[in-house]
């Protein structure tokens, strides 16, 4: 994965490895003036800023490139676990649980499938996949725009941007697993009560 940050100074640090996992950066910087010269971050950015934060300084290079593989590993093995506890499934789903020919379909309040290669891999896993497209130019096949806003059913508090090519179609719900019909069902009466109460 390339980083456009790379190369970037931070408080007089100069970023040379950056690993990217569970929507973090963790990076390795390097400043050789400072006492301590060698520093490991936290990165976390949006479309506006990036924060560093956490920082663990070293004098030597090969304590700061431990600790930067141990804050990596400990993140993967929290992963690890907490799929273990809850029993998530890794297998991704894949297109052929989408309707036929919906890729030419309008997005709008539909059950939608995001292509696993749209995904970090740390993220490629069922649960992350099915979303309900809400708006955006992009849910239309044939508007120039790109981007549809969605929110993933299991989590369903953040809207996310995601562009057209992203998704592999509108999801065929007796193609999924039980859980997922249940919770689209779920997310539909929901709505419907919303719009009663309008």
């Amino acid at each position: 994965m390339e980083y456009d940050f790379k190369d970037e100074i931070v408080q007089g640090y100069k970023v040379r490895e950056a690993v990217h996992i569970c929507g973090k950066d963790y990076v390795l910087a390097e400043n050789i003036q400072a006492v301590q010269p060698f520093v490991t971050w936290q990165r976390t950015a949006n479309d506006l800023i990036a924060s560093y934060d956490c920082g663990h300084y070293f004098s030597n290079y090969l304590e700061a490139m431990i600790d930067l593989t141990e804050r990596i590993r400990q993140e993967a093995q929290y992963v690890l676990d907490y799929r273990a506890e809850h029993n998530i499934d890794t297998k991704p789903i894949t297109p052929d649980a989408c309707i036929p020919g919906s890729r030419e379909m309008d997005y709008s309040g539909q059950f939608v499938l995001i292509k696993p290669s749209a995904l970090a891999p740390e993220y490629r896993i069922p649960d992350n996949q099915v979303y309900r497209a809400e708006g955006g130019f992009g849910c239309s096949p044939t508007s120039r725009g790109t981007k549809v806003y969605c929110r993933n059913i299991f989590d369903n508090d953040e809207q996310e941007r995601w562009r057209r090519e992203d998704i592999a179609g509108i999801v065929d719900p007796t193609k999924l697993p039980e859980k997922f019909g249940e919770r689209m069902a779920l997310i539909e009466a929901r709505l419907k009560d919303s719009d009663l109460e309008r």
